[in-house]
Parts: C-alpha cells; sequence; structure tokens
C-alpha cells in the first residue's frame, strides 16, 4: 500500500494529460511493477523538447529500481512549484495552455494560475480539502466551490478529483533512458490497472534521473472518431520550496462578483439494501454478465439527485446509474447511434474501449458504461425496469 501523498503526487503528474478522460473510481491501492526488461528507442522529436536515446556508458535501471526510487522521492515530496505546458488534441481540436503551479501536499493546497490560454487566461485557482475558489479576471467574478461534504476519497487530495481512477492502481514498468534537451531521463510507462481508467489510456512518462519528478508526460487514447492527445512538460520545478501562505489566498479586485457553490452531498455503500435505505429514489436491479460483483454503491443528493452501482470483475468495470436530470434535447453528436434497449430507444456511444448506453424513462436518466461488448452493455440496459 502506498502512502496518500505518493499517490497524490503521482495524481499531479498525471493531471495535465487525463483531464479529458478520466473515469470517477477513487480506491486506495497499491502500487504494482513489472519485470519487462527496458528497451532502448528512438522517439520522434516533439516541437517543445528534443528527446533522444540514452547513448553513454550508463545503464538503464531495473523496472523495480526505478518504481521503488520513484515512490521513495515522491513519499518524500512535501511541497514543489513549477511552470506546466499542456498541449492537449481531442479530435480536430487543439489547445495549449501553460499554467504555473505550487503545492503544498502536507496541507492539499495547491494555487494555479493560467499564463497562456485562448479561453481562461489569467484565471487564478486555489484549491484545499475544503475549497475551491476561482477568480476569472475577464468576467471579474469569483467563484467559491465548498466540497466538504465530499467524501475525501472520492475528491482527491490536492484538487486531482478528475483523474482518482489512476491513484487505484498503477503498474510502473521501465522503458530505456532517454535524454531531453540533454538531460537525463527514465522513461517509463504508467498503466492503471484493467477496468480501473476509461479508454484505452497509454501513459508515457520521462522521470528525471536525480530527482524522478516528471519532466514530460505524454497521454494518449485511441477512442475511434475523437482520439485524444496532450503532452504535458514541467519547466522551472522546485522541489519542497517553503511556500509562504499567502500564495494561498485570492487577491481579487474588491468588485469582483461572488457566487458560492456546494457540491451535493455524497455518500458510497458496500451493499445494494444499505444504499436503497438512504436513497430518495428507487435503486436499479441490473442483470450484470457472470463473474461481475457488487465494488460499491453511491448516493449523490442536492437538486441534481443519482444513485449508482459499480460492478467489477478481473478485468473491467461496469457502472449503472440512475438520475433526475433526464437527456437534454439535441445531445446526439457524431459517434452517437440510436440502439433499442427493449422497447425503448437510447444512445450508445464509445470512448476507447469503454461503451456507454443512455436512455430516459419517467423523468430519470439511465445509464450502463463499461469495458464490455456493446450487446452486454445493452442487454443490462434491457434488464433494468422503468421505475
Amino acid at each position: 500500500m502506498v502512502s496518500g501523498k505518493f499517490r497524490s503526487v503521482a495524481l499531479i503528474m498525471l493531471v495535465g494529460g487525463m483531464v479529458a478522460l478520466s473515469g470517477c473510481v477513487g480506491n486506495d491501492a497499491g502500487t504494482n511493477t513489472t519485470t519487462s526488461p527496458p528497451e532502448e528507442t528512438t522517439t520522434s522529436p516533439d516541437e517543445q523538447t528534443a528527446v533522444s536515446p540514452e547513448t553513454d556508458s550508463e545503464t538503464s535501471a531495473s523496472t523495480d529500481d526505478v518504481a521503488e526510487a520513484f515512490e521513495a522521492r515522491m513519499s518524500d515530496l512535501d511541497s514543489y512549484s513549477a511552470r506546466m505546458s499542456m498541449r492537449t488534441s481531442f479530435g480536430e481540436n487543439e489547445t495549449n495552455t501553460t499554467t504555473k503551479i505550487w503545492a503544498r501536499l502536507t496541507t492539499d493546497e495547491v494555487r494555479r494560475e493560467v499564463v497562456a490560454s485562448p479561453y481562461n487566461e489569467g484565471t487564478v485557482t486555489i484549491s484545499n480539502e475544503s475549497t475551491i475558489v476561482t477568480y476569472n479576471p475577464d468576467s471579474n467574478e469569483i467563484t467559491r466551490i465548498n466540497r466538504s461534504n465530499v467524501e475525501q476519497e472520492r475528491a482527491g487530495g490536492t484538487g486531482m478529483t478528475m483523474i482518482d481512477s489512476v491513484a487505484n492502481s498503477m503498474t510502473i514498468e521501465e522503458l530505456g533512458t532517454e535524454r531531453i534537451d540533454g538531460e537525463r531521463t527514465h522513461r517509463v510507462r504508467l498503466e492503471p490497472d484493467s477496468g480501473a481508467a476509461s479508454g484505452d489510456m497509454n501513459v508515457t512518462a520521462w522521470l528525471d534521473a536525480e530527482t524522478y519528478f516528471p519532466v514530460r508526460v505524454e497521454t494518449t487514447s485511441d477512442s475511434g472518431e475523437r482520439d485524444f492527445r496532450s503532452v504535458v512538460q514541467y519547466e522551472d520545478v522546485e522541489l519542497n520550496p517553503t511556500i509562504p501562505d499567502e500564495r494561498f489566498t485570492l487577491d481579487a479586485p474588491a468588485d469582483a462578483n461572488t457566487s458560492d457553490v456546494s457540491l451535493p452531498d455524497s455518500e458510497t455503500y458496500d451493499s445494494v439494501d444499505a444504499l436503497r435505505e438512504d436513497a430518495t429514489m428507487s435503486v436499479p436491479e441490473p442483470d450484470v454478465p457472470e463473474g461481475f460483483s457488487l465494488e460499491q454503491g453511491r448516493r449523490t443528493g442536492g437538486e441534481f439527485r443519482s444513485v449508482s452501482l459499480q460492478y467489477a470483475n478481473e478485468s473491467a468495470r461496469i457502472s449503472v446509474t440512475k438520475t433526475n436530470r433526464s437527456m437534454a434535447n439535441g445531445s446526439n453528436h457524431n459517434g452517437t447511434e440510436s440502439v433499442q434497449i427493449g422497447d425503448r430507444t437510447g444512445q450508445y456511444d464509445e470512448f476507447g474501449s469503454t461503451g456507454i448506453v443512455v436512455w430516459s424513462c419517467d423523468g430519470y436518466r439511465y445509464s450502463v458504461s463499461g469495458a464490455v461488448s456493446r450487446t452486454q452493455l445493452t442487454d443490462i440496459a434491457a434488464s433494468i425496469e422503468c421505475a
């Protein structure tokens, strides 16, 4: 079992690449290692960095050595600051964003300043365990989100809610040594266990050979018509700096408009019966394929209420969700297909290896998703009564 701080640092290094496609699982787990031997490879140069295979006399470390060193170094990290450049492409859309980050891992405090972006340049976000505060200078608005009523296991430390699935379990595989802008790095593959993340996600990181902090993280996912790729680079990295408290205080104009938002309260359950006792709506009773068992149930309150069930076997997860928020008209997009669910009509879509079936019934919106076949998803959907 790795420490919570190690998982937080691992999430920090992956946030840029996985925000668009991450799942919503957040359980404790360990870090596993594989024993595949490292290999020397040639990586195509990126327009932002020069990457080349190692050519000096130093030998590559083993997978176990790199994984142990990575965990040890990251577990000792109490704070850091860096400049993060991220280039993201999703289908035909490409975005370039540069953000300054200050993170104090001991208190789960993070400050982000967007210094270059086509959408939210100048935006400042400060987060801690209970609150996320964002100031948008273009609209002169402050948004304060209270997340104290959300389970921290789900919310994640240091504001990493988007990629909790990675923390569930990671495999680290050493792929060889390479130089980025002349500096020696370990190129590693970071791979969530099967079912722990959405889609066919491939994550490669280049770890500084001395500090084991990431120099570059590349994430790709082949999801048919909407292929995803991100390249994240960390520059001006300072490890364990003393960050003053003032850095985590928002300095905004006195005339800024302020709005307060509370996230819906959420709770997990170990059994369907326990979930059913607290739920304010009926809980679906799906027929899942043989070999799948209940992993957890979840109830969310507030204006938009929901109940969800998550099932898992050794290689995949299936999620079943019901919410009082119905599908909006015109929600179809390229790649979405109509599908028959018993005597009802729904929509089917795929994101990498993960499929999802969505339909509405009696004012509720239902969905079934998972890395299983389309037929299995539609069969599960058809087994759920409209109630």
